[in-house]
């Protein structure tokens, strides 16, 4: 018989949410991307430069709004398209267990 009970759904990331990275990836630069290993679940993982420039920001508790305002400095990118992408990012390393809520 299929399990009935409401399966628990990750809570969305907003811009004024802490996250951090998970302590169980160990991380190294390959240039512009970042290769990662969770420890112990044994995934492997590889992110884009855009996605490393994020990483970078994540060694301590901080908010997407945050990583926001220094991206739109640093990229050509604006404000609105910045926050709706970093914001998919993070639920999608929240969903990998990648980040944790700080």
């Amino acid at each position: 018989m299929p399990d009935l009970a409401p399966r628990q759904e990750a809570p969305m990331i907003t811009p004024s949410t802490l996250v951090v990275r998970d302590p169980e990836l160990i991380s190294a630069s390959l240039g512009d991307e970042i290769a990662m290993l969770h420890v112990t679940s044994g995934r492997y993982y590889v992110l884009n430069d855009v996605a490393a420039a994020v990483w970078e920001h994540l060694d301590t508790p901080v908010t997407p709004a945050a990583v926001c305002a220094t991206l739109t400095a640093r990229y050509d990118v604006s404000p609105a398209q910045c926050e709706s992408e970093v914001l998919s990012l993070l639920n999608t390393l929240l969903d990998r267990q990648m980040i944790r809520l700080a």
